[in-house]
């Protein structure tokens, strides 16, 4: 299995992340990430470099069920309509309402059903713990393997997946 190369919130390069995005066969998750960072008001704690790593976490878990764009989306929309970096328990709800007016132009290579599964994702990603649903987990894992920028270790419990649990294992371990 991988390893995480580091288990720090640290700044990827941006030559790395414009190859993890080339990565997941999207047109306009770069533009959707430059864009949504413009609009960015919050501090560092949910902000851009979050987005990057949960991006890169994503792509390591993924498997061969997983849809990359999906979760590439998921990266850069899951936290974009937080009123604070603290307690927010809706800004998923929020931001899985943002997908609608983002589809025609940012969203527009999604196809339905992965709208669907993206707002699934978006919407339940600090409510629910796990949905079956590969890419949704994927993306629900993603995000919460990147707590230790909070300073939470994450719980390989709270993973949605075996492969999220074995990571979490894995930060737990370099601790």
């Amino acid at each position: 299995m991988e390893r995480l190369e580091t288990v720090d919130p640290v700044i990827l390069p941006e030559d790395d992340v414009q190859k993890l995005i080339a990565a997941t066969g999207t047109r306009h998750v770069a533009a959707l990430r430059s864009m949504m960072a413009g609009r960015w008001r919050l501090g560092e704690l949910h902000g851009i470099h979050h987005w990057d790593r949960v991006l890169r976490n994503g792509l390591l878990l993924a498997g061969p069920d997983t849809d990359k764009m999906v979760v590439a989306y998921f990266a850069y929309i899951h936290d974009a309509c937080r009123e604070n970096d603290f307690e927010d328990p809706f800004h998923g709800p929020r931001a899985a309402a943002l997908i609608d007016s983002l589809k025609a132009d940012w969203l527009s290579e999604l196809t339905e059903e992965q709208i669907l599964i993206l707002k699934k994702a978006v919407e339940g990603h600090t409510a629910l713990l796990r949905t079956g649903d590969t890419t949704v987990d994927t993306c629900f894992d993603a995000d919460r393997l990147d707590l230790l920028r909070a300073y939470i270790i994450p719980d390989p419990a709270r993973m949605a997946s075996l492969r999220g649990a074995e990571f979490a294992r894995q930060i737990q371990d370099t601790l």
